[in-house]
């Protein structure tokens, strides 16, 4: 169940992280437009 908790959070990161990097035009963690 740990394993399984552990995937789902994952994945929901990187969902999040793909909506805030489609939104701001740029991936998390990339030097923004100034």
């Amino acid at each position: 169940q740990d394993a399984s908790m552990a995937f789902k959070k994952a994945l929901i990161e990187r969902a999040l992280g793909a909506e805030l990097g489609h939104h701001l035009g740029y991936p998390q963690g990339a030097e923004g437009p100034e």
